[in-house]
């Protein structure tokens, strides 16, 4: 029921009056008609409304309500013949005046073709009131809400009204999570519920179309979607609707296809999307005059507003050209591609939406209200103790799941935060899946009582408890959309067939959450949600902080490549130039910046420095160009002298913001370079067609400059096809180090401050470390992963910084598991050949950058029973390339072909020349022969050439202007190993699983 309102004078509704009515929302409604806003809001199953004693909605020509229009919703789905009705409402009324006029706000999503849930989905949809149109239309004491009607259609399964106040989430004013579209009945609130000037409100509305097979749009049909609240509230205001829907492009980028629209047709349909209501007494008069002349047609008709989707032409890609956005989401195909239904899902809650803020008796321009998002809230918390966690972070797209934690001594205190009245699951995974995974199980359930198991999983099945149950429930408690659990665990259980160790190393968290309770503690339901995400519990996270305004950001973006569909592995390297700046200035750290659809294709990125005699006449040629495919001949030689890193980022890395008295220098006057390259790896394992990519970093800088340089120190394997990895090994070890001779010529006396670094090795790497020895003994481990994660290659920001002293020697080794590899791995860049480096972040700055090593190669000929080989060079492969002018440039940008690059190709080069049975083969017929690894002796000839014996050890330093090398021939360092202390378990004579190799 909605009561009508003209600022012209609302008693031109009398001359409806004797008029039947028409069917709504049609050419045949009466403008006027437009203006009238809803009182009363009832549904199938409700029973009726009586007011508390102290509200009344007031009617009567002062009260502006003297005329009403009822809009009644038909249903007849199998089409019954002959159906008349004349049902409707009756009001109770009475001159006794309340103390208060009462009035309806509508909360929710509009009701609009964007409105789209997928085809065999559950499904989320979510419309906000923007806090600008409660701060503007509200009183200052607020308005109290005393009852509700939660509505929505058929596939209506949960329906929720949550209320956010200065970015805190409130107690919901409303919910039901078993809704029944059978029974819509008003619900009076226990306890009258303020609504403040600058309050959100957020209608979230839960489906399931599991049972459809084509997509579901907002409308008015039985068929169609609503998700609204109607509130009952005092005092009245002129307020009456206030919600939202996606815009237009937030739907066409969030379904991840690509498709493009042009502006005039844009255009057209956001005027057909976004209409003004306004008073055409021409109109109105014309329908009036049709009415008394017997000639308006009552002839009903569909009414099916996603057909305005059909005015939507596609002009790209291709694929969709010429087709109408209708006819893309009728395809059923598209709705098979989990990408688009979870890139949608992401960009329905979190993108754009239009937003209607909507005033009794004023014209309205629907959808123009403004663009908002999703308002950022703090999750609910009700009986727990405040606690500041040290960490956290949200474990799945919906910002659903929210993990926070600290670590302490012995044990750690974790608290899960998860949108759910269900039973919630928290594990740690040797893999990243169900089996081997220990699990923390828990749920509150309906009295309060809070329930909490650890558990182990045997594989995909309901985990079982753990005979030794080892996490001490600290609290938990639920309210209408949340389960908060917190506890704590020991790092070491002691429990080694049942439960994980938890370190410093990488941890692989897996998560469910359901939407309901177990029956009992041992029936438990599939989950609805899970996943897994890759984290440090002991190092500090990676965290933005506030800017101030003397810092400025530097973008530095890949200008479109285009990945190869014939190979998997790409280098891409390109040129730059700093941005001018007449005094010194420190970059203070950067974040990565992926493209989000190439997110699985961006490998890494390194960003060098440049350094050469009269750079300026070196690089400055290249910076228009768009660079080339890196360690190829397509690479011009001048790229050679960027070799000193300055980033390094990895798949899973959030980025680096340095320390307040650390920064890096640009600049070459400045100690720092002028040019840099970037080089960024990708990784393109299905041979996707199409993919285009621009992502880069983003670099942040100050004038504000810090109390020190900093640089950063790479070492490791030399990238080489002497880095042998023989097939079936379950634990390679692969050694290389920096010897002292190294650091004594180029570190300062008194050493340099190490405070960050990253590990690096490609899919067969499980454990990296780096070791410290000063005069033959071994200090404590400068950085080590033993659960080393090729995803979740993310920096370590170190407790306490660690000193390098002149003469020190640093060792880096890293395990591989080739068990399931038929033939060698050699060293290379693509992420099926290997690595095996660490960059160190550190002041002061010095020239020092690399300090890599190998083995010698005749070690490596001689362990498969060569004893010569006719070759051309030994070493690393380098292509020189003399520099060619502008326009033999502009043709090669052209032409240039892109060629996989495979250093193991090298030994396709080398002839066997003895001993005579191997003639005329080449050291690649015997390295890749799988007969010549059926000898376990052959592995471990590898193993002991990997961690002994000669080695070449290639010490670099920017000279003036120019990077110098020095190589040298050293033996394998020896040392005293450092003595590790029993750990606990140990001690109390437990089993423990912690691996630390000596």
């Amino acid at each position: 029921m909605y009561v009508c309102d003209l600022k012209e004078g609302h008693d031109q509704y009398e001359r409806w009056l004797e008029w039947e009515g028409t069917q709504c929302h049609t050419g045949n409604m009466p403008p006027s008609w437009k203006f009238c806003s809803p009182i009363f809001a009832w549904a199938v199953g409700g029973e009726g409304e009586m007011f508390p004693e102290h509200v009344g909605f007031p009617i009567g020509e002062q009260g502006k309500a003297a005329y009403f229009m009822m809009e009644m919703h038909y249903d007849n789905p199998n089409f019954r013949e002959g159906v008349v009705d004349s049902s409707g409402v009756r009001f109770f009324y009475t001159d006794k005046l309340r103390e208060h006029d009462a009035g309806t706000i509508v909360f929710g999503h509009n009701v609009s073709p964007l409105h789209i849930i997928p085809p065999v989905q559950r499904w989320q949809s979510s419309g906000y009131c923007d806090p600008q149109c409660t701060s503007q239309n509200l009183p200052a004491e607020g308005v109290k809400i005393f009852q509700g009607l939660l509505h929505s259609h058929l596939l209506g399964d949960n329906l929720i009204l949550r209320h956010g106040r200065n970015g805190q989430e409130l107690p919901p004013i409303m919910k039901d999570m078993h809704y029944d579209f059978d029974y819509q009945n008003t619900r009076i609130l226990k306890e009258e519920v303020t609504i403040l000037p600058g309050d959100s409100l957020v209608m979230d509305c839960g489906y399931n179309a599991s049972q459809r097979t084509s997509a579901t749009y907002g409308g008015f049909g039985t068929n169609e979607e609503m998700c609204l609240t109607f509130l009952s509230y005092y005092p009245r205001t002129d307020l009456f609707l206030c919600t939202s829907h996606p815009e237009l492009d937030t739907i066409l980028g969030g379904l991840g296809l690509g498709l493009e629209i042009s502006a005039d047709n844009r255009d057209k349909v956001n005027k057909m999307l976004n209409y003004k209501i306004e008073m055409n007494w021409e109109a109105e008069n014309k329908i009036l005059e049709k009415v008394k002349s017997g000639n308006l047609s009552s002839e009903p008709s569909p009414l099916i507003m996603s057909h305005i989707l059909k005015a939507i032409n596609i002009t790209a890609p291709q694929k969709y050209f010429n087709r109408s956005l209708y006819s893309v989401l009728q395809d059923r195909a598209i709705w098979m591609d989990e990408g688009v239904t979870s890139s949608l899902q992401k960009a329905v809650l979190e993108g754009k939406h239009t937003s209607a803020c909507h005033l009794h008796g004023q014209d309205l321009l629907l959808g123009k209200g403004g663009a908002i998002t999703a308002p950022d809230l703090q999750p609910l918390q009700e009986s727990l103790p405040e606690v500041t966690f040290m960490h956290s972070v949200v474990l799945d797209q919906q910002g659903s799941y929210v993990l926070l934690w600290t670590p302490r001594k012995e044990d750690v205190v974790f608290e899960v935060q998860v949108g759910t009245t269900g039973y919630v699951g928290l594990g740690f995974s040797p893999t990243g899946g169900m089996k081997g995974a220990d699990i923390i199980l828990g749920w509150v359930d309906t009295s309060g009582e809070v329930f909490l198991h650890d558990r182990h999983a045997e594989g995909n099945s309901a985990p079982m408890l753990d005979q030794s149950q080892d996490v001490k429930l600290l609290g938990g408690y639920q309210n209408d959309t949340h389960t908060v659990l917190r506890f704590s665990r020991p790092w070491d259980t002691c429990d080694g067939e049942q439960d994980y160790v938890l370190s410093d190393d990488t941890v692989r968290v897996i998560w469910s959450y359901s939407n309901r309770d177990p029956t009992s503690e041992t029936n438990l339901h599939y989950h609805d949600r899970r996943g897994t995400k890759s984290l440090f519990l002991q190092s500090p996270q990676f965290e933005m902080p506030e800017m101030g305004p003397d810092v400025k950001t530097w973008e530095f973006l890949s200008p479109n490549v285009s990945l190869p569909n014939d190979f998997d592995t790409l280098y891409w390297c390109k040129i730059y130039k700093m941005p001018p700046t007449p005094t010194k200035h420190h970059i203070i750290g950067f974040v990565p910046v992926v493209e989000e659809e190439n997110a699985e294709h961006v490998h890494h990125i390194l960003f060098y420095e440049c350094h050469a005699p009269d750079s300026d006449t070196l690089f400055e040629q290249h910076l228009e160009e768009q660079g080339a495919q890196c360690h190829t001949p397509n690479m011009p030689s001048s790229f050679n002298h960027c070799q000193s890193v300055l980033i390094a980022w990895a798949i899973g890395g959030q980025g680096e913001m340095y320390p307040e008295h650390a920064g890096f220098p640009i600049g070459e006057q400045h100690g720092g370079a002028t040019y840099f390259m970037m080089e960024t790896h990708y990784d393109n394992p299905n041979l996707r067609q199409g993919v285009v990519d621009s992502s880069g970093i983003k670099i942040f800088y100050t004038e504000k400059l810090r109390q020190h340089d900093a640089g950063i120190l790479m070492i490791g394997h030399q990238v080489s096809f002497t880095h042998i990895i023989p097939p079936r090994q379950e634990s390679f070890l692969t050694g290389t180090f920096c010897d002292g001779s190294c650091t004594g010529q180029t570190l300062p006396k008194e050493g340099i401050r190490v405070f960050q670094g990253i590990l690096h090795s490609h899919l067969l790497g499980t454990s990296l470390l780096v070791r410290q020895v000063r005069a033959g003994q071994e200090l404590p481990m400068l950085l080590k992963d033993l659960k080393y994660d090729f995803n979740y290659q993310s920096t370590r920001v170190f407790k306490e910084e660690v000193t390098l002293l002149p003469g020190d020697t640093l060792i880096t080794e890293c395990y591989y598991n080739s068990s399931q590899r038929t033939k060698p791995t050699s060293g290379g860049l693509s992420t099926k050949e290997e690595m095996c480096l660490a960059f160190f972040s550190y002041y002061p700055r010095t020239s020092f950058f690399s300090c890599l090593s190998e083995p010698k190669f005749d070690g490596i000929i001689a362990a498969v029973g060569v004893t010569d080989v006719a070759h051309d060079r030994m070493g690393k492969i380098t292509i020189e390339q003399p520099e060619e002018n502008m326009t033999e440039r502009k043709e090669r940008d052209m032409t240039q072909e892109l060629k996989e690059t495979k250093f193991s190709d090298f030994y396709h080069t080398l002839k066997i020349t003895a001993p005579e049975e191997y003639q005329n083969l080449t050291m690649h017929d015997i390295l890749y022969n799988e007969a010549t690894w059926q000898d376990p002796m052959v592995a471990d000839s590898f193993q002991r050439l990997a961690t002994s014996g000669i080695h070449n050890v290639f010490c670099s330093t920017n000279g003036q202007n120019a990077g110098v090398e020095m190589s040298k021939q050293v033996p394998y360092p020896s040392y005293k190993s450092r003595r590790h202390r029993p750990d606990r378990c140990s001690q109390l004579g437990g089993g423990s699983s912690v691996f630390i190799p000596n």
